[in-house]
């Protein structure tokens, strides 16, 4: 539980420290916008789960805070959010929606990295950016390096599986080798696109550490 409170916080702070540099990047997309228009912001994420409903409510809290302070440039925020039911398919209907019905200026988009990657070359056809706060696959940054000029649209606001696994790793150097000296260390995970580069990191890290691996 505390795990996944810390993670919850986490992207909550992430999602609400990241809002202004995508809203900076919104507006420097050409396109008519009058000072009355409102920023309209998607949000797709996964209502029925804990983390996924924080992203809508991060959000709003930051939509709040900054019309409060007077807009942006003098423009409200309008938050719009969709529920993708933890769906690829159903996020990518979303996104659809929110660009070409909705009319959204920006998405800010699920923790899951296989709705993300999903997501991507939905971003990179309408051109609209898209920030996730959540998902932690390499491959998504990987896609905005390998290919910047289509995937400069997607912005990877969380850490990396890779150095997920580094800081996990560096912990149980202090805490479980030094402390509790353990040995030994089992990787139990769901099979999932974030996971499995963790996993990888995690057999390339803690034998660094001094701890065997003993069961995958």
């Amino acid at each position: 539980m505390a795990a996944t409170t810390r993670t919850v916080l986490t992207r909550r702070v992430i999602t609400r420290r990241a809002l202004p540099a995508l809203l900076a990047a919104a507006l420097a997309l050409p396109g008519p916008a009058r000072a009355a228009d409102p920023i309209r912001i998607g949000v797709i994420a996964e209502a029925q789960s804990v983390i996924g409903a924080s992203i809508p409510q991060a959000v709003q809290l930051a939509a709040d805070e900054i019309n409060a302070a007077g807009g942006v440039e003098g423009r409200k925020i309008e938050v719009v959010a969709y529920d993708d039911k933890s769906s690829a398919a159903d996020a990518v209907r979303a996104f659809q929606r929110a660009v070409s019905e909705d009319k959204v200026n920006i998405v800010i988009a699920s923790y899951i990295s296989e709705v993300v990657l999903a997501l991507m070359p939905w971003a990179a056809r309408l051109k609209t950016p898209m920030i996730t706060p959540g998902a932690a696959s390499n491959e998504i940054s990987v896609a905005v390096h390998k290919d910047y000029a289509r995937n400069k649209y997607t912005f990877h606001g969380y850490m990396t599986s890779h150095a997920l696994a580094q800081s996990v790793c560096d912990s149980a150097k202090e805490a479980v080798v030094g402390l509790l000296k353990a040995k030994t260390a089992a990787i139990m995970s769901e099979d999932a696109a974030w996971t499995r580069p963790l996993d990888a990191g995690y057999q390339e890290c803690l034998p660094k550490v001094g701890l065997k691996v003993v069961e995958h």
